[in-house]
This record gives structure tokens, C-alpha cells and sequence, in this order.
């Protein structure tokens, strides 16, 4: 059972690109604030950058109802994360040798 609770690895790109966001200096901020903030930017943008572990947290973000628009990447970013989903799972059919489904319809 699903419990909120629980945090998901479907959670995580989301959450660090957020925090991210929240991050940008604003011209109003005092300089403690945005040294503090970009001390945060500067350690959480290198953490899960890796391209496969990247696509990995944003394959799993996909597969999650309450994240699967992914709203927090670009519009060819998401393509890309959606074709990878699907490459993946024809991908599995043929090793299992599973019908095929056309996701396209």
C-alpha cells in the first residue's frame, strides 16, 4: 500500500529541482542570504547529475502518477524521458517475449 509518508525515489528530481528553483538570488536578498543560498545551489546541482542516474530518477518521476507530466523539465526533455520509458519496456517484451503494445495509439 502507498503510504505518503514515505518518501519515493520518484520524489527526488522533483524536489531537488525545487529546492534549486528556490535557490535563484534575488536582488533584494541581503548578502548572508544569497551566500547562503548559493552555498545550497553550489553542493544540490552536482548530486544525482549523472546522465544515467538522471535518467534513472526521471524515468521513476515518470512512472509516478502524481509526477508523470513532469512538469519541472522542458518540453524535449520530457519526450526524451518518455521514449526512454518506452524503449525500455519493448525492450523487456523481447527478452520475455511478451505481445507488444503499441504505446503510440
Amino acid at each position: 500500500m502507498y503510504d505518503q509518508h514515505f518518501p519515493t525515489v520518484s520524489m527526488i528530481f522533483p524536489l531537488r529541482s525545487q529546492i534549486l528553483d528556490s535557490m535563484v538570488e534575488k536582488a533584494s536578498d541581503f548578502k548572508l542570504i544569497k551566500d547562503v543560498k548559493e552555498a545550497i545551489r553550489s553542493d544540490l546541482k552536482p548530486r544525482y547529475s549523472d546522465d544515467s542516474v538522471e535518467n534513472f530518477l526521471l524515468m521513476s518521476t515518470a512512472l509516478d502518477p502524481q509526477f508523470r507530466s513532469l512538469p519541472h523539465v522542458n518540453d524535449d526533455r520530457r519526450q526524451e524521458v518518455y521514449e526512454l520509458i518506452e524503449n525500455k519496456t519493448l525492450i523487456l517484451c523481447d527478452e520475455t517475449d511478451i505481445v507488444k503494445v503499441n504505446f503510440r495509439q
